[in-house]
């Protein structure tokens, strides 16, 4: 039984360090397209899909801040 416990937290660090390495990767191309979208026109940021970009960023930014802080 104590195997399957250390299997099972084995099996959890390895999720959670593959979030830390996808996390920084992901808010990247995040901001990398945020900026795309500014960049092309004041007129889009008002646009629905950008505001859902910029919200989804600032939610991986929280998660992100929050797992440094452990």
């Amino acid at each position: 039984m104590a195997e399957a416990g250390i299997l099972a937290k084995k099996t959890k660090d390895k999720q959670n360090c593959e979030k830390q390495k996808r996390l920084p990767q992901e808010i990247e191309r995040l901001k990398k397209e945020l900026n795309k979208r500014v960049a092309q026109g004041g007129n889009r940021l008002d646009n629905e899909e950008t505001l859902k970009l910029s919200q989804r960023l600032d939610e991986l930014l929280v998660e992100h801040l929050l797992e440094e802080l452990g």
